[in-house]
């Protein structure tokens, strides 16, 4: 344990009540933190409707011990305005890859008056870390999920379901990074896998050379208190690289 390494921002501002789920990039020597908030005053609502929206700020640091910085203290994505959209009430968890030049901003999202069983996945693609972040015209991708696991695969993207919704836990691929299809399903995911990224953020839509991945953490939970596990997979598109 490293201690905080961001906490909730200033009185009025996004938030100030709470951030969570981060997310890092490593792009420009530079790692680009980006993280759920809420704001003041808050309720979960049980994991219902009625909750406070959630919209993604950004951080930086030189350094994994940080210090963390904000880069702006507006959010770098915030939900639809229309109410009948897939990402209406929250924008959330989100994950980043490199490709054809653009970083790829997976996120889940909820619409208003639905519950975090009816979770999707967009995307929204930017020329810098910093944004601006456009959300793509074919949101949602995926009709399902709630944790957001995307990696680089080959020339594509793959990703892990989580068992929420009619296609969760699937093992899913778009060889464009958008148009996703099942491509087997599984008897159980990882709960909020966060795994070793092997491609380092390199941009393998050119190469081909997404690796994959091959594990990571993810939580475990009691009826006590929630904990870090690691977890184990065989997705790799080939046989590990030597060090070095």
């Amino acid at each position: 344990e490293r201690g905080e390494a961001l906490g909730a921002g200033e009185p009025g501002s996004f938030d100030d009540h709470a951030v969570f789920t981060p997310s890092v990039l490593l792009a420009d020597g530079s790692l680009w933190l980006y993280y759920t908030a809420v704001s003041a005053p808050f309720t979960n609502d049980d994991g219902g409707p009625r909750g406070n929206p959630t919209a993604i700020g950004l951080a930086v640091a030189d350094s994994p011990d940080g210090p963390w910085r904000r880069v702006t203290h507006q959010p770098v994505l915030t939900p639809s305005s229309d109410p009948a959209a897939f990402d209406s009430h929250r924008v959330d968890d989100c994950c980043l890859i490199v490709r054809e030049g653009e970083y790829f901003l997976y996120y889940k999202g909820r619409q208003t008056g639905r519950t975090p069983a009816q979770t999707k996945m967009g995307l929204a693609t930017a020329k810098r870390p910093t944004g601006p972040f456009v959300k793509h015209t074919d949101n949602p991708l995926i009709g399902s999920g709630h944790e957001v696991c995307v990696f680089p695969y080959a020339d594509g993207v793959g990703c892990v379901v989580a068992p929420s919704g009619p296609e969760g836990c699937t093992l899913q691929y778009a060889e464009d990074g958008v148009r996703f299809s099942v491509k087997r399903a599984c008897d159980r995911v990882p709960s909020a896998p966060g795994p070793l990224r092997h491609d380092r953020f390199a941009d393998c839509s050119r190469s081909g050379d997404g690796p994959g991945i091959d594990w990571g953490l993810c939580i475990g939970s009691d009826p006590a208190w929630p904990y870090l596990q690691r977890f184990d997979c065989d997705l790799r598109t080939g046989p590990p690289k030597p060090a070095g």
